[in-house]
């Protein structure tokens, strides 16, 4: 053998042998992305069902007040008289010691026993939500899921806002307007509660440690969403605005960019990007909220209590007669003469109407049907409790999300990914094989170190009407017909991610959007939030890059067939929305870059 020939096997077993612990280290490394990926699906499906459960809970309670304001406020005897032997409307009773009580007085003393009702139906609509988040997380710790920082960071952040100790606590000067967010809701101030128990849950003990294992769904004052001033074509803001876009960029998905690349990327292409903050107070928890609000009654109130026969069918149970609520009063606000009685004429009857006085707890607009077209598509795959139920509906739904991190072998402790071609390089021979590595380094270290996983929990009743079944929000008021909690499929109904979730793209938003919208170049962005937010930053740099841009673009042009004339009949923009399906005929297998820019 040659002298310059000594070695090079051993150099070649050398990288074989690297190359053989490599795919043992990735066995390792996929178990262990599995076994997390069950057990982070499992903690969030039962913390979906512990959060929904909690939901039922709260329906039922703002139900049942309901049901004591139809009950006790307008047909008990003992208080106002209304019974089958009495002659006169809201007649109330009193001792012969005792001085009369006129219309006026009679009416105000409904009216304040209904808003002290109505402030125990807030305090359940703030209180017992918070319930159910706690309980998520004693479900998903019992799981195996540990606590995750950035949830507790998130959630301490929006408590200090709104609790005004936040640097950035200015933004919610809204709140101290009436306008936007009442500070008491009927007696009731609702804010120290409820900041005090979430900061208790914040510093919950369990398996898992202190904090949030699992971010509930939410509906959070102060989110940010993105716009353009004055609106721009395309619509960058939409794009900046969606985490998608970024994944695309960075994965060279050109097909979802395909729209994007050929817009006019001139200078500040982005336009004048602007931050919005929700200001929408949805009067009830932030988090888990059942979209129900509390409101005065209008001429739909009785016609629903007149005409649907919902709480004629539910009271029978208490035995006590809804007649009187049926009676034709006067709708008008009442006239009253000096001594504070109603003035009866011709137009009038001089009964006294109560409705306008109480306030009732009813469903919001989000309580609406499923869209039949999707129910049908879905139902052959359901079985269980939700095939049960009489119709399908959108409104309460608990969603849990979990980010977990598994142990991996092939990502040392301080998460800097081991390069095991960096050890060979340098070596005689070695030279050749040495890309060979790193493209295999790269496809083993293509998987996310954290794994996502989220699920679905609502809620489920049914009103019976004319002896048929139906949704419990055709009643329009708040009844506590809920008796099911089931997972439901993501499909069908998905409130999103709680924007706090994922804290750092909450203050990308927050935080770098306003800075971009004021900057004519990205490098012209201040330093601090290029470093904070550089993996951001860096892909708007590789967008803004004319050569990415214009590799992307013929990639899309690339010719993939031709007729029998050699002219061009598919591109590589057409397969852009075909995916395999599993028959025999050619579909157009959608596929990416085969070298990446």
């Amino acid at each position: 053998m040659r002298r310059g020939e000594r070695g090079q096997v051993l150099i070649l077993g050398i990288v074989a042998l690297i190359i053989l612990l490599l795919a043992i280290f990735s066995l390792f490394d996929i178990q262990n992305l599995i076994r997390g990926k069950i057990k982070a699906q499992a903690a969030v499906d039962s913390a979906a069902i512990a959060g929904a459960n909690w939901q039922r809970h709260t329906l039922n309670l703002v139900g049942e007040l309901n049901m004591i304001k139809a009950t006790t406020l307008l047909i008990d005897e003992d208080i106002f008289g209304i019974g089958e032997n009495s002659d006169t409307f809201l007649e109330v009773q009193h001792r012969d010691d005792e001085e009369p009580v006129n219309d006026k007085q009679r009416l105000q003393q409904l009216s304040q026993a209904s808003d002290l009702i109505s402030q125990m139906q807030y305090r359940a609509l703030f209180i017992c939500p918070l319930i159910g988040v706690g309980a998520a997380q004693a479900a998903a710790k019992n799981n195996g899921l540990s606590s995750y920082e950035n949830f507790g960071k998130a959630v301490a952040m929006q408590n200090s806002m709104l609790a005004g100790s936040d640097e950035r606590s200015h933004l919610y000067d809204f709140f101290k307007e009436d306008e936007y967010c009442s500070q008491h809701l009927y007696g009731f101030q609702w804010h120290v509660p409820y900041l005090n128990m979430l900061t208790v849950l914040l510093h919950q003990q369990g398996k898992g440690g202190l904090g949030f294992a699992v971010m509930p769904s939410g509906e959070m004052i102060g989110a940010p969403s993105l716009y353009t001033d004055p609106p721009s074509n395309p619509d960058f803001a939409r794009y900046l605005g969606s985490k998608m876009f970024y994944e695309a960029v960075r994965g060279d998905d050109f097909c979802y960019l395909r729209t994007l690349l050929l817009s006019n990327f001139s200078s500040k292409w982005w336009g004048n990007i602007k931050v919005k903050q929700n200001t929408n107070f949805p009067k009830e928890s932030e988090y888990l909220p059942v979209r129900v609000k509390i409101a005065a009654s209008s001429a739909e109130t009785y016609d629903l209590i007149a005409d649907y026969g919902v709480l004629e069918e539910l009271l029978k149970r208490t035995g006590k007669d809804i007649t009187p609520l049926k009676k034709k009063f006067d709708w008008n606000e009442p006239v009253y003469d000096e001594e504070g009685n109603t003035v009866v004429s011709d137009e009038r009857d001089g009964k006294l109407n109560p409705l306008p006085a109480i306030d009732w707890a009813f469903y919001k607009e989000e309580w609406i049907d499923y869209n039949k077209n999707v129910t049908r598509h879905w139902e052959r795959y359901l079985d269980g409790t939700f095939k049960q139920e009489a119709a399908y509906y959108s409104g309460a739904v608990a969603r849990m999300d979990a980010f977990f991190s598994p142990k991996l072998l092939f990502t040392n402790r301080s998460g800097e990914k081991r390069q095991f071609s960096d050890a060979v390089e340098g070596y005689k021979g070695s030279g050749r094989y040495v890309n060979r590595l790193r493209t295999a380094e790269s496809i083993l270290q293509a998987s996310p170190p954290t794994i996502h996983a989220y699920a679905l929990a609502k809620p489920f009743g049914k009103l019976q009407i004319d002896k048929k079944f139906a949704p419990p929000h055709y009643s329009s008021m708040v009844l506590p017909v809920f008796s099911e909690t089931a997972l439901i499929p993501v499909a069908l109904e998905n409130p999103g991610m709680n924007p706090l979730a994922d804290i750092n793209w909450y203050l990308f938003l927050l935080n770098y959007m306003p800075a971009l919208g004021n900057a004519n170049t990205l490098d012209s962005i201040p330093q601090d939030l290029q470093r904070q937010f550089r993996h951001y930053h860096s892909l708007l740099k590789k967008v803004d890059d004319p050569a990415w841009r214009q590799f992307g673009i013929d990639w899309l042009e690339r010719p993939l067939g031709y007729d029998e004339d050699g002219n061009v009949i598919l591109r590589q923009k057409d397969r852009c929305n075909y995916w395999p399906s599993g028959n025999n005929g050619d579909c157009g297998i959608r596929t990416m870059p085969a070298a990446k820019f």
